[in-house]
Formats: C-alpha cells, sequence, structure tokens
C-alpha cells in the first residue's frame, strides 16, 4: 500500500516539473520585445533624420544659388540686363557739379557727385523711364561694404530721370550720388547697386 502512494506522489512531481519547464520556455522575454523596438525606433528616427539633412541641404543650396545670382558683379563698360533694360555704365566722374544748358546743380559743400555716365536700351513694348521720381530703377552706391548713397534726380537735360525711352531705342545720360569728400578720397571700394523688382546687378566702381 505504502509503495502505491510513493508511486503515486512520483508520478505526480514528474509531471508537475514537466509542465512548469513548458511554461518557462513559453514565456518570452520583456526586454527582448523593448530591444525590438528600441531597434525599429532607431532606424525610423536614422531615416526621418537623414531626410530633414537632405532638406536643409537643398535649401542652403537654394539660398546659394539665389545669392549668388543676385551679388553678380560687373565691370565699367559690362553689359547687364535688368528687366526689360539693357544697361552699360561707360563711365564715371567725381565733379562738385554737373551742368547741362543753361542749368547746373551742385553738391554740397564737402561732398561730390559721383556722376554715372550711362547707355540703356528698352526691350519693352512700351515707352518707359529707366529712372522715375517714384519707382523705376533703384539706384545707390555702397562704400566699403556698408555705407549707402542714394541717387539725386536733378532738372538738367541729360539727366536719365527726365528721359522716357521708345521701345528697343537706346538712350544716353547720367544720374549723381553725392557722397562726401572722405569717401571720394579714400582707397576703400566703391559699387553702385541697380535693383529693379528684386532683380540687381553690382557695378565695380573702385
Amino acid at each position: 500500500m505504502k509503495k502505491s502512494w510513493i508511486l503515486v506522489l512520483l508520478v505526480f512531481l514528474v509531471a508537475c516539473s514537466s509542465s512548469t519547464g513548458k511554461e518557462a520556455e513559453g514565456t518570452p522575454k520583456p526586454n527582448d520585445g523593448a530591444a525590438q523596438g528600441a531597434q525599429t525606433n532607431d532606424k525610423e528616427g536614422n531615416s526621418e533624420g537623414s531626410k530633414d539633412e537632405g532638406k536643409d541641404e537643398g535649401k542652403e543650396e537654394s539660398k546659394d544659388a539665389e545669392k549668388d545670382k543676385a551679388e553678380q558683379e560687373f565691370a565699367v563698360g559690362d553689359t547687364f540686363n535688368l528687366k526689360d533694360w539693357e544697361v552699360v555704365v561707360e563711365s564715371f566722374e567725381f565733379n562738385q557739379s554737373v551742368t547741362g544748358g543753361m542749368l547746373s546743380s551742385s553738391a554740397d559743400e564737402g561732398s561730390k557727385f559721383l556722376v554715372l555716365n550711362l547707355a540703356v536700351t528698352n526691350n519693352a513694348s512700351e515707352a518707359q523711364q529707366f529712372i522715375e521720381m517714384i519707382g523705376g530703377t533703384k539706384i545707390k552706391a555702397i562704400y566699403n561694404d556698408k555705407y549707402e548713397y542714394k541717387i539725386s534726380i536733378t532738372l538738367i537735360d541729360g539727366d536719365l530721370a527726365n528721359e522716357r525711352v521708345q521701345p528697343l531705342s537706346t538712350a544716353k545720360g547720367f544720374t549723381v550720388i553725392e557722397m562726401p569728400d572722405k569717401v571720394v578720397e579714400a582707397t576703400e571700394g566703391i559699387h553702385v547697386l541697380f535693383d529693379i523688382d528684386g532683380e540687381k546687378a553690382k557695378v565695380k566702381i573702385r
């Protein structure tokens, strides 16, 4: 009788041990899922990061291209185009005054005019002015890359502000920019910037 009970007890223990082993094998390790999730997130994060970097690089290249175009520099005598106009700065000079016919205009004491002699061709289908009192071409001189001086409009014959140019015609005239003697006598660079509705050209004067 005792042997029978001992035999039953042994069978029960073996069965319990076998069931516990199967459960242990079938139970997933919590860290395995977390590790897989972390690896997936890392891959997705790296992929998104690469896309963002590509977009940023594209934007920077586009900005650099626009900047290069905007800062294209010409020399005196070069021909350049702005909208409907073909423009040449034929020559320049510094003078205390400009004269045309019976009229003359003088710079203030301690200043001189930078006189720009221009040839402009109107390639539009209608007559228009290259320089106007309101609107038209914006022109300014930049000294030492930071000091700016705008044009002065005179009533003298030959001032392009008084000239209306017919289609496919060329007009020659001048415009003046008043600058201090200190700037005129200095050695640092002077550039003249032409701007029509954001389209720009820069001419090196000195």
